[in-house]
Formats: structure tokens, C-alpha cells, sequence
């Protein structure tokens, strides 16, 4: 069916996939997908358009599971870019009618990705650390504010157990475009793992349509003169007694089973108000305490040099948040080391962001470790072993452990790979033997392939290139046919030349690979 493509800003929406990626929102970044698009955006976002006008058909939707610790996982739903544009560019389409009917509960109930009030914005939202902070403080304040106690609790299965009717309905509640909202219903629908339920985890544009989602709960919650707020899935109420819990917590539970939502039992509580403080401010009280520890050291130490400086002279030459670096690893140990059964990822950031900065490895035996017990924290720990560890010494453990029975996340292996490759060290022939098994086994993911593939490329053997022209016959998607093309430009300029002449015309993606490679771009 033709669709009036002229209501959606696809320059606008390949922008705001751009975003996503820029600011890691996306769970994968496929090599070389956004370099191919760009070389000539112009053509292909207008090839894009007549698709969409001539009637769109959304490709299928690729699983990845994200661990989330504990062995539990998130079910990622994996786009191509032509699909994850379109998508933004049909949510985009509707943020006008989202924006004044979400209104009214931003930053009062819902505190979780505030939106812009620009519909043009690249950025769908305002800083989304502000929404949790004062999602944080509004809570305190309510109990400084006199509830004496509070239901914690959040929502099972949230992204995925959305009912696509009913948020087709909601849209069409808040007047959205018809037409838009006909095309989204082709797109969800066809992604939708479990028919007519969920929306693709990891996009902004999903964070929207979340929060569409909920607006009813929020409006439902307020019209019983609830005292309630939430973040995304997150929710907080807050009561002058149990009873009064109990019966606002039997309103939520209803008011979500007619929504196709449950919220998890073990994850639900009525504590008193000391208790939901305590839970609620989590670690601050530990970083307070770091950084009292950091300004009575400074005070020490300038004392010394000069005993006439004041608080508010050491305030203005450093930041409070940076303790000195015994402090952090007294911490560390006290919190992690000696805590192993105690896991707090908000500390565990805040504590190895500043070791990180200071170049100090006292936690690299730790973070190398606990690759295989906290695959849901695997970025961090890389970021922080890449900057104190040594190669090739501390790379020992990460190849040890891709071969252990330990590694069972595709999604972490690729994490490792493409941290791997960003390095731009030469990995040891063990990481390259295990990068070449992973690139040449189909039943591995597709994503973790092309990342394997790109160790092949710069660190690789003249046979595997050879390996890599023989099998790209049996490539059948173009991006991925266009990757391998660009992985064997190490072969001998004659023959690589010859065989990209054989294969010009396997589409206008390959062309590009191949005219930029021997521009030397790629």
C-alpha cells in the first residue's frame, strides 16, 4: 500500500539512529554500516523513500540476548538500518501529538526521559541522568514530607509484554496521524517476537512508545490521588500507612493486568519510610563519605603549602568528586574485594571510573575476573582494563576465559571483540585463532561475526582473506557481502581488484566498499 512519505523527515530520523549510536543506546553497531550509508546519503536515504512511498516491508528482526546478571537476559531486538530509520522517522512523526498528550505527567509522575519540547531536536530527550536524580530527590522528599512508608516495585518484562493494540489505541487516543501510525503497526508487528506484543529494546524511539505506554497508569493513578511516581518501569508509592500501600498497590496491579503488564513479586515491597530512604539515597551515603575523606586529605595536604587557604579555595582548584586514590581502593576492597557476594553497579561505577582516571590497576585482577560472574558490567570492565592493563600480559586472562566454558553470551564475545579492535594493538595468536573460528561459523551471530571478521582483516593470515573471497558466495546480505568485500583489501592489489571487478554490480553498497577502499578510505 503507497504511503505519503512526505510526513516523515527520514534526514531527520537517520540522524537521531546516528544519536543512538553515538551515545551507546544501541546494543550493536554493525561495521562499516553507517561509513557506507554515508558516502552517498543522499542517494540512499532517497531510494529509502520511495520504498516507504511504493509500500514499506520491514525485514525481520534478529534476536540478541543481553545478559542482565544473575544468568537472566534482555531480549534485543536487532534492526538494519533501513528498518531503525524508518522507525525513528515514524515516532518522530507522532512526537507532537506525544508531547501534548504526555505533558502533564513530565517530571511530575514520570520522571524517566524527559522529552524535548522541540520535536526537531536530534536528541529525543534531555539528560537522562537529571530525570533519575530528581527522580531520587522527589522521592526523599516525600518521605522528608511526612510518608511513613513506601511500595517499591517494577514492572516485569516491560518492553517486551507491550500490547501492540492497545498502544495502537493509545496513539490514536492522543490524535496521532493515522497514516503513521498504519505503517508503525507494519513495522511492530512484524519485529514482535511474541505476536502482538513487545517493542524492540535498545532505540529511542521504543523509550517513546514506552512511556506512550504508560501514560494511562500514570493518569489512572493520579485520578485515585495516589502519591505515585516512576522511572521507566520503576515505580515508587508513597502512603501514610500500610494499609493505605496495600490498597494503592492492588490499584496498580489492576489497572497493568488490563494493560497485559504484571510487576515482579520479588522485587515488591512495603518498607517504612527509614527503610525506602536508605534504599532509595543507596550510595550516596558512601560517596559522601569518600569525598569527606578527599576534602580532609586536601586540607591536610595544603595545610602544609598553605595554611591560609580556605574550603572554598580548595573547592574552586578541584572537584569533590575526586578522592585520592588510597581512599578509592580502600573502598573498593571493603565494597567488592572482601564483599563478593554483594554486587552495587551504581558504586561499582562510581569507584572504578575514578581508578580508571588515575591510571591505578588495583582493581584489574577483579574486573579480569569477574568477566565470567558480571557479563552485564563486560564494558566497563574493558574500558577499565584497557586503560591500566598491559598488553600482552593482562590479555592473557580475557583469551583464557573466551575459551572457557564460562563465555556463553555471543553478545560479550563481541563486546570483547570490537573493544579488541579499538585498541589497535595486534591481539595474540590465541585471540586471532578464536576470532577466526567465530568468523567462519555460521551458527554464531551474525553481529559477533562481522566484529571477528574485522580481527581477520587487519591481523589475519593471507589465507584467511583468501577464506573470506572464497566464501562470499554464500553471503546473501548486502551489507555483510560489502563488509567482506572490504575485508580482503590486504590482498594482492591485482587479484583483489579483479575479483571487485567480477562482483561491481552486487549492489550499491558494494560499490561504494569497493570504491572506497581503493580510494584508501576504508
Amino acid at each position: 500500500m503507497a504511503f505519503p512519505v512526505e510526513k516523515l523527515d527520514l534526514e531527520l530520523a537517520l540522524k537521531r539512529v546516528k544519536s543512538d549510536l553515538n551515545t551507546a543506546r544501541s546494543f550493536i553497531e554493525s561495521p562499516l554500516e553507517i561509513e557506507l550509508v554515508d558516502a552517498d546519503q543522499a542517494t540512499w536515504l532517497s531510494q529509502l523513500s520511495e520504498k516507504i512511498a511504493a509500500g514499506y516491508r520491514p525485514h525481520s528482526a534478529v534476536i540478541a540476548d543481553i545478559p542482565k546478571g544473575n544468568g537472566a537476559v534482555r531480549p534485543a531486538a536487532l534492526l538494519n538500518l533501513e528498518d531503525r530509520v524508518v522507525y525513528a522517522a515514524a515516532v518522530g512523526a507522532l512526537l507532537s501529538a506525544i508531547n501534548l498528550g504526555l505533558g502533564w505527567s513530565q517530571g511530575k509522575v514520570d520522571f524517566s526521559y524527559r522529552l524535548s519540547e522541540s520535536v526537531r531536536r536530534v536528541e529525543w530527550f534531555t539528560n537522562r541522568f537529571n530525570g533519575w536524580s530528581a527522580f531520587r530527590k522527589v522521592s526523599v522528599e516525600r518521605i522528608d514530607n511526612g510518608a511513613a512508608h513506601v511500595v517499591l516495585t517494577d514492572i516485569t518484562g516491560f518492553y517486551e509484554n507491550i500490547d501492540l493494540t492497545v498502544l495502537f489505541s493509545d496513539l490514536r487516543t492522543l490524535g496521532a496521524d493515522s497514516d503513521v501510525i498504519q505503517l508503525l503497526q507494519l513495522c511492530l508487528n512484524r519485529w514482535a517476537v511474541v505476536p502482538n506484543r513487545g517493542v524492540p529494546q535498545g532505540l529511542s524511539a521504543s523509550d517513546v512508545l514506552a512511556k506512550v505506554y504508560l501514560n494511562p497508569i500514570d493518569q489512572a493513578m493520579a485520578d485515585m490521588q495516589v502519591d505515585f511516581i516512576r522511572y521507566v518501569d520503576d515505580i515508587r508509592i508513597f502512603c501514610s500507612d500500610v494499609p493505605a500501600c496495600k490498597k494503592a498497590l492492588m490499584s496498580l496491579i489492576r489497572s497493568l493486568r488490563r494493560r497485559g503488564l504484571n510487576l515482579q513479586s520479588a522485587k515488591t515491597e512495603i518498607v517504612s519510610a527509614a527503610e525506602a530512604k536508605a534504599i532509595i539515597e543507596g550510595i550516596a551515603p558512601i560517596i559522601t563519605d569518600v569525598q569527606k575523606q578527599y576534602r580532609d586529605f586536601l586540607i591536610k595536604t595544603m595545610e602544609s603549602i598553605n595554611p591560609y587557604m580556605t574550603i572554598e579555595d580548595l573547592d574552586d582548584k578541584v572537584s569533590p568528586d575526586d578522592a585520592p586514590v588510597e581512599v578509592v581502593r580502600e573502598v573498593f576492597r571493603q565494597k567488592f574485594i572482601d564483599a563478593p557476594g554483594k554486587f552495587n553497579k551504581t558504586l561499582f561505577h562510581f569507584l572504578i571510573n575514578r581508578l580508571r582516571a588515575q591510571s591505578d590497576d588495583y582493581a584489574l585482577a577483579y574486573c579480569l575476573e569477574h568477566l565470567a560472574t558480571q557479563p552485564q558490567e563486560t564494558q566497563s570492565l574493558l574500558d577499565y582494563i584497557g586503560a591500566v592493563g598491559t598488553f600482552p600480559r593482562d590479555f592473557t586472562p580475557i583469551e583464557s576465559f573466551l575459551q572457557s566454558p564460562d563465555c556463553m553470551y555471543d553478545y560479550q564475545v563481541y563486546q570483547i571483540f570490537r573493544w579488541l579492535h579499538s585498541l589497535g594493538s595486534p591481539p595474540s595468536v590465541g585471540l586471532i585463532t578464536v576470532a577466526r573460528l567465530i568468523t567462519f561459523d555460521n551458527a554464531r551471530a551474525f553481529y559477533l561475526r562481522a566484529v571477528c571478521r574485522l580481527i581477520l582483516q587487519t591481523h589475519g593470515s593471507m589465507a584467511d582473506l583468501e577464506r573470506l573471497e572464497a566464501g562470499y558466495g554464500e553471503v546473501h546480505n548486502e551489507l555483510e557481502r560489502a563488509q567482506v568485500l572490504v575485508s580482503i583489501k590486504r590482498l594482492e592489489v591485482g587479484r583483489r581488484n579483479a575479483f571487485y571487478g567480477r562482483v561491481s554490480g552486487d549492489g550499491q553498497l558494494c560499490e561504494r566498499a569497493i570504491r572506497m577502499v581503493k580510494e584508501q578510505r576504508l
